[in-house]
């Protein structure tokens, strides 16, 4: 309180106070109330706008927080597509790689080898056609890996491009000096809410917002449950379980893999069938070269080369077709195996016996059934590969059972615009 003090001319000071009405006490009492009590309603609304204020920056932490992880999922999502689609075109340049290598070979050996007169005429008639069907395969694995290539880049920028791509950002337009005054402008029911009773902030969505009361929570009546719509609103505590463990993503970028893989499969299998004419063809030269030397024992030599080249033969059938334990349990495929690899090893057995034997009847036999192996199992080669094709067994664009293709079935599930984040 002010205290005034006079000073009197003799020099004595006098408290002005001393002398006061009786009446001016409780004027300054109940100021000091209503100056508590304004206080009071005061620091009552800074607590509510404080707590308004602390669940907007929660909110729009989780905002932010789930548009940061759709971001990231489709980030990851196409930076799994792109590493499939890598992985395959690498195993495709591998492929087209050792065919080039293994071209040079069979081009070089076919402009610059040469037989002895002597040589019998079927084994340079086998060598010359075993190495141009060698660089037929090799030619046709190498076209078969650069449409695969193209094919993959095509997809994967095509889908990069239309479908798993980042979903276009949102007008942030919000005016946040206006949400700051949300608090006033819901009445004096919201600045002066009782701590304890649910507030009223308006924050459902669009999807649970016709299930929700508009108005604000009153004691004594009971709450209808928040957001209706979000699992996450039921329990008080956050929780990020997952909703199932299958990761039906993956299984539609293997599907989208599958588009090249023909291209992938062909090259393979092509590279492989032109390195077996390529191992037959150097079965054929070695035969001509060590039966026009006509030294001691050359002819058994010959005979034991022409076998080995057949061993090598039937080791890459086995390897570049995958032949497994479980195709003993399949006659069918265990008969198109071992025929195979008995038409490729007797081809170069019965040109050997038909050269190395010196009996006219020998090589009437046994030269044009060499030959006529060779014709029997390109034959068959190519009604299997016709087969296949015609069937559409490797044509994975239809790749669902309803023949559907691939794109439209993935505009099916996941539509043509919008991408799904399941």
């Amino acid at each position: 309180s002010f205290v005034a003090q006079i000073t009197l001319r003799r020099g004595v000071r006098r408290n002005f106070f001393l002398h006061r009405p009786p009446a001016i006490m409780p004027f300054f009492d109940w100021f000091g109330v209503a100056g508590t009590g304004i206080q009071s309603m005061f620091a009552w609304m800074t607590f509510n706008r404080d707590a308004f204020a602390d669940n907007v920056a929660m909110r729009q932490n989780q905002k932010y927080q789930q548009k940061n992880y759709a971001i990231s999922w489709i980030a990851i999502a196409r930076d799994d597509i792109r590493d499939m689609m890598g992985i395959s075109v690498n195993r495709i340049n591998n492929y087209m790689l050792v065919a080039t290598l293994i071209l040079g070979i069979s081009a070089s050996a076919l402009v610059s080898v040469s037989f002895d007169s002597t040589c019998p005429a079927p084994v340079v008639w086998c060598f010359y056609v075993s190495n141009s069907i060698s660089i037929v395969f090799l030619m046709l694995s190498i076209m078969f890996g650069v449409k695969g290539q193209n094919c993959a880049f095509t997809n994967t920028m095509r889908l990069l491009t239309y479908q798993m791509r980042p979903e276009n950002p949102a007008d942030y337009e919000h005016d946040y000096m206006r949400q700051a005054q949300w608090i006033e402008r819901n009445g004096a029911r919201e600045l002066f809410r009782i701590p304890g009773i649910l507030p009223n902030y308006r924050t459902n969505t669009l999807d649970d917002f016709d299930a929700e009361s508009p108005k604000g929570s009153k004691l004594g009546r009971k709450l209808a449950p928040v957001g209706l719509g979000n699992h996450e609103d039921a329990t008080p505590l956050e929780s990020l379980t997952r909703n199932c463990s299958h990761t039906w993503y993956l299984t539609k970028f293997a599907r989208f893999m599958r588009l090249w893989h023909p291209y992938d499969i062909y090259a393979k299998h092509s590279m492989g069938m032109g390195i077996i004419a390529l191992t037959q063809a150097t079965s054929y030269f070695t035969l001509g070269t060590l039966l026009a030397q006509d030294r001691y024992l050359d002819s058994y030599v010959a005979c034991a080369v022409s076998l080995l080249f057949s061993f090598m033969v039937a080791l890459l059938m086995f390897e570049n077709y995958r032949f497994r334990r479980e195709h003993l349990l399949a006659p069918g495929k265990l008969c198109i195996f071992v025929s195979s690899v008995l038409l490729l090893s007797m081809a170069p057995t019965f040109v050997a016996i038909g050269a190395i034997w010196d009996r006219l009847e020998a090589h009437q036999a046994f030269a044009p059934a060499g030959v006529f192996c060779h014709f029997i199992f390109w034959f068959i080669a190519f009604l299997l590969s016709g087969r296949d094709i015609s069937k559409e067994k490797m044509d994975l664009s239809r790749s669902s059972g309803d023949g559907s293709t691939f794109w439209n079935h993935w505009r099916q599930t996941y539509g043509s615009g919008k991408p799904r984040y399941q």
